[in-house]
């Protein structure tokens, strides 16, 4: 996922568009999109930008065994 369309999405996801399932369905995508695990926990327990939520989430490296 590209950063702008990662930003769109968080976004909506803050402002609460559309009906909870709609909701949910946004955060199972955002969720399936990306390799961080904790992406919807940065948007509901931070207090960051979308911008710097994209950034955390585009900045997640896997720990390599």
């Amino acid at each position: 996922m590209q950063r702008k369309e990662l930003i769109e999405l968080i976004e909506k996801i803050q402002r609460g568009e559309g009906t909870e399932e709609e909701a949910d369905n946004d955060i199972d995508f955002l969720c399936r999109s990306v390799a961080d695990p904790q992406a919807a926990n940065y948007i509901f327990q931070e207090d960051l930008s979308a911008e710097e939520i994209a950034d955390k989430i585009l900045d997640y490296k896997p720990i390599q065994l």
